[in-house]
């Protein structure tokens, strides 16, 4: 017979987060969305408008560069 120690499951500490927090998370999943589908030299200009402007800007660049 297993031991019951062995058969419980453990539970992750669930992050709080506040709606700041993850607003910003989804804006950082958005942009790398956006850069996985560019060239090495798009990528690189979208990151120096990140710097520069932010990461909306960024996002509005990147939108742009990948549309054919």
């Amino acid at each position: 017979m297993k031991k019951k120690a062995a058969q419980r499951k453990t539970r992750r500490r669930r992050v709080r987060l506040s709606p700041k927090g993850r607003a910003t998370r989804v804006l950082y999943g958005r942009y790398i969305g956006h850069l996985r589908h560019l060239k090495p030299r798009q990528k690189a200009l979208v990151k120096k408008i990140r710097r520069s402007k932010g990461v909306r800007a960024a996002i509005a660049k990147a939108k742009r560069l990948s549309k054919p």
